[in-house]
């Protein structure tokens, strides 16, 4: 189990309890336990157990038999993690779908798309943007523009970091990959040490993401191989709120940053 072990962690982020459900249904392939009986196997307290059971449900690692009460087991580890590896994909999978779909109706709808043409565009859409918000949720490859020479992207993190610190909005950033910490250099770790401190910003690593800024009603999405920066405007409360909705999900399964670097 200590390789099946080590995919749950990294490729999917299964926290401690939930891989340790986990492996006692895998351990009694076939046989089902209602949650008080799991909870007491493995000293687990109730008011956590259904949240730990609707999580691995909800990733497919577990298989579920509604009757009174719910029983939860697993008949075969192969189609579990088949499923489970579906489910990744779809998710992302989906996000793309909604793209297209709000693509095809903009001419029906009031939705508002253009191209974002050169960083100074960028980065001045988002100083406005900044202004008008409470909440951003943002997605991205790297931390690296922390530590770059004064560019558009520099002075960008800069200014969120500074509407961070003045508490004017909770910030959410979706890094792609905990093994980047690798390669950070110790100036990097510094200063995300001090960004952490204030509780009105999360920093969590995740195995796959879409890379967008969620800003209000506004969707900025990176698309590779377009004209310009790279960045497609999306105005949409629709489109915004269904983008809220994948973003929470993945954040919600990702590794915070503050394990690693804290």
């Amino acid at each position: 189990m200590e390789e099946i072990n080590r995919v749950l962690k990294s490729e999917f982020y299964l926290n401690n309890n939930e891989m340790l459900i986990f492996n006692f249904l895998a351990e009694h392939l076939g046989k089902k336990f209602a949650a008080e009986e799991i909870a007491k196997k493995l000293d687990l307290p109730m008011g956590k157990i259904y949240d730990l059971l609707n999580s691995l449900e909800e990733k497919c690692f577990i298989q579920v038999d509604y009757k009174k009460p719910k029983v939860y087991y697993i008949t075969d580890l192969k189609t579990r993690f088949e499923a489970a590896f579906d489910k990744r994909e779809k998710t992302l999978m989906e996000l793309e779908r909604k793209i297209v779909t709000e693509l095809k109706t903009s001419e029906k709808s009031s939705l508002e798309i253009h191209m974002i043409t050169s960083d100074d565009e960028l980065y001045l859409l988002r100083k406005k943007l900044l202004l008008e918000i409470k909440e951003y949720r943002k997605s991205s490859f790297d931390p690296f523009g922390f530590i770059e020479v004064e560019t558009p992207r520099r002075k960008y993190k800069e200014l969120v970091m500074s509407n961070v610190i003045e508490n004017r909005i909770d910030f959410k950033w979706l890094l792609l990959n905990e093994r980047l910490k690798e390669s950070m250099p110790p100036r990097l770790i510094n200063i995300l040490k001090e960004a952490l401190e204030h509780d009105n910003i999360d920093m969590r690593f995740a195995k796959t993401i879409p890379t967008f800024d969620i800003m209000g009603d506004v969707v900025l999405i990176r698309v590779a191989h377009v004209p310009g920066c790279g960045y497609i405007y999306i105005k949409s409360k629709k489109f915004a709120d269904e983008c809220k909705k994948i973003y929470d999900d993945m954040f919600k399964n990702a590794v915070s940053i503050r394990q690693l670097i804290l």
